[in-house]
């Protein structure tokens, strides 16, 4: 079991910490808010083992509105919490911070990749296995609720 942990530990630092390579067309599903103001797209969560309480997924908010936006928060019926957190280099280690609320203005793109901003998924129910698909509700200042399933994957797509 703890041979397990340490395992995912390294995958989960590696998957946040290395920069995802290009984008991917067959990403899983789009999500919009009516209107298409907010556009999900490039959705995924990475597997984890069993035994493990957190789990990081990733996808990209489109902002298509004339008015910017803020993405206020995350929730999951798979976890505890979900926050936004960040990779950042802090005395020369890498080390994860919740990002708070994040703007994305009129025309914009906010990217969640490995290595960098990211879902994290605080005391999961169960092991995020390849295959299943994690329901996400972001909740948005003025875009509303949108709700996204992530295609749970082992490794960046």
């Amino acid at each position: 079991m703890k041979h397990a942990l340490v395992v995912f530990a390294l995958a989960l630092l590696t998957a946040c910490g290395a920069p995802s390579q290009g984008a991917s067309s067959s990403a899983g599903s789009s999500a919009q808010t009516p209107g298409a103001k907010i556009e999900i797209s490039n959705p995924w969560a990475l597997a984890t083992p069993g035994g493990v309480t957190t789990a990081a997924g990733y996808l990209t908010i489109v902002n298509h509105g004339a008015d910017a936006d803020t993405l206020l928060g995350v929730d999951s019926p798979r976890a505890n919490s979900v926050d936004v957190h960040n990779m950042i280099m802090q005395d020369g280690m890498m080390a994860m911070r919740p990002a708070g609320a994040l703007v994305i203005p009129p025309g914009g793109t906010l990217t969640l990749a490995p290595g960098g901003l990211h879902l994290m998924f605080n005391g999961i129910t169960a092991p995020f296995a390849e295959g299943d698909t994690i329901a996400v509700t972001l909740h948005f200042d003025h875009g509303g609720d949108v709700s996204v399933n992530l295609p749970v994957r082992r490794a960046a797509p």
